[in-house]
Formats: C-alpha cells, sequence, structure tokens
C-alpha cells in the first residue's frame, strides 16, 4: 500500500510544471524538478522491483566500485549513441535551458541517471511479465546461432550503421559544414532515415556481440520468448508518455526535425511516442554486451 501510495504521489508531482509558475522554471529549477523526478521514478521501479523478486539494478550497479564504474561506462557510450545519432547528427531535439559548457559538465552523470531510469522501468516491466506468464519457471531449449548467422547479423549493424553515418556527411558536406548545436533549432540536419538506419545497425552490432541466444533479444524472440520485447514496449510507451507530456508544459527538452509535426498527443509528435521504446532496445543490449548480466531472462 505505501508503493501504491508514493507511486501516485509521484504522478501527481510529475505535471507540477502545469501549475507551477513559468518565471520559476529557469536553469536550477527545472533542472532540480527532473533531477527529483527521475530519482523518484528510478526507487519506485527499484521498489517495485524488490517487491515482486526480480532484478534490481541500483542494488547491483553499487555492490562494487567495478559494477559502477561499468554503470557510467554503459550510460555514457548509451549517451553518445542517442544524442550522437539523434542530436548532433539528425538534430532531433534541442536543450533550450542549456549551453554547451553546461551540456558537456552534465553529460556523463545525466545519461548515467536516464540509462538507469529506463533499465529500472524495463526490469520492473519484465519481472511483472514473468510472473504473468509463469515463464520463469519454464526450462528452455537453448542453442549456440550458427557462425553464419551471427556473421550475417554483425556485418548487416555494421553496414546500416556506416549508411547512415556516410549519408548524414553526405548531407553536411552538401549543405556546407556540420554546426554543433545543442541549445537552439538548426536549419541544417541529417535525414530522419539517418538516426533509425545507425539504431538498426548498432543494434544488430551488439546482438553479434551476444554469443547465444540467452543473450540476445533476437534469439529471445526465436525462441518465441515474448517478456523482453513485451517489458520494452510496455515499459517505454507507459514511461514515454509520462516523460513526454510532464516535459510538454516547460520544455526541459524540445523536438525538431520530426517527421509528421503536426500530429502531436497532448502536445507531444505522436512519432515521438511511438518510437520511444527502441531506445530501450541498445540501451539494454549494451548493459548485456558491457556487464554480461542477463537482461532478455
Amino acid at each position: 500500500m505505501l508503493l501504491v501510495g508514493c507511486s501516485s504521489a509521484f504522478l501527481v508531482f510529475s505535471y507540477a510544471p502545469y501549475v507551477v509558475p513559468h518565471w520559476a522554471f529557469d536553469l536550477p529549477g527545472i533542472t532540480l524538478f527532473w533531477a527529483v523526478w527521475c530519482s523518484t521514478a528510478i526507487i519506485l521501479c527499484e521498489a517495485g522491483c524488490r517487491h515482486l523478486g526480480g532484478y534490481c539494478v541500483l542494488l547491483a550497479i553499487t555492490s562494487s566500485p567495478k559494477n559502477f564504474l561499468l554503470f557510467l561506462l554503459t550510460g555514457t557510450v548509451c549517451g553518445i549513441f542517442l544524442d550522437g545519432a539523434a542530436q548532433w547528427l539528425a538534430k532531433l531535439w534541442v536543450y533550450p535551458y542549456w549551453n554547451t559548457v553546461f551540456y558537456a559538465c552534465c553529460f556523463v552523470i545525466g545519461f548515467g541517471a536516464y540509462w538507469l531510469l529506463l533499465a529500472e522501468t524495463y526490469f520492473l516491466a519484465h519481472c511483472a511479465f514473468r510472473k504473468l506468464s509463469s515463464a520463469k519457471a519454464k526450462a528452455r531449449h537453448r542453442q549456440d546461432p550458427q557462425v553464419k548467422t551471427k556473421l550475417l547479423c554483425g556485418a548487416t549493424g555494421l553496414a546500416l550503421a556506416a549508411l547512415g553515418l556516410a549519408l548524414a556527411i553526405q548531407q553536411y558536406t552538401a549543405a556546407g559544414g556540420y554546426v554543433f548545436a545543442v541549445t537552439a533549432p538548426s536549419a541544417v540536419h541529417a535525414p530522419f532515415y539517418c538516426f533509425l538506419l545507425i539504431t538498426a545497425g548498432t543494434f544488430l552490432i551488439l546482438e553479434y556481440v551476444s554469443n547465444t541466444p540467452a543473450r540476445s533479444l533476437l534469439g529471445a524472440v526465436r525462441l518465441h520468448d515474448w517478456a523482453p520485447l513485451c517489458a520494452i514496449l510496455t515499459a517505454g510507451w507507459i514511461t514515454g508518455f509520462f516523460m513526454e507530456t510532464a516535459n510538454a508544459a516547460q520544455h526541459f527538452w524540445l523536438y525538431t526535425n520530426w517527421p509528421l509535426p503536426q500530429m502531436t498527443f497532448c502536445h507531444v509528435p505522436v512519432i515521438v511516442l511511438i518510437l520511444w521504446p527502441i531506445q530501450y532496445v541498445v540501451f539494454l543490449s549494451a548493459f548485456r554486451a558491457f556487464t554480461g548480466t542477463a537482461v532478455w531472462e
């Protein structure tokens, strides 16, 4: 009951930006709000995982200095992937309250917290689906994928990522050069499909690194284990909805250059909400690659 009450209070707090005066949301104010929001969500999800007997990410990453450093590495690499492909190249959002120096100073800790938030929501949803389906008690016959299949997966990933990067470079070359801009919209940007190509390529490369079906998302799907995919979609859409609708009040981040910008739901681009879960795939695959954690089981 306490967990339910805290969760309800947290949901009310999430929409405080709609009732707090606009002048109160300067850089310190809005940064503090999102720091509290993410911290609270992480703690609530951790408590939920403990209650359900699932994997507790926060407990795992703080259990040793090595695990904490791997967590920071994972968050940083995922941040470079996400902002690198989506913000630096495709210019899909900006941070209007920030400046470049503040952005650089907060990059590691910011994306570490963001990665932890997504991981906590995934593992909570994953544990819930395991409980509902009783899949935890089912034994599955696992076989190593064929070498040719692994090589094809890795080669395809490299090709897609390279193609997306090459097309982005071509776009900027034709436009007269690249300008790094994280605080204001840019008229010159890479096509949206470059982000999708790099994302798909990165995921397939990480799948190649995972050497058994038990360690890869595609392997789980091939074995008809739908819990990881269902958890990704559920956690992604629910978390994305609450974060994006809360952000729509004051726009800590502001979306630009997305396709079909006229299609919105609660003042959020519909395409953003639909594609929100795809970042989970890369973030969690990277965690599996760096730490060996059984993310999909």
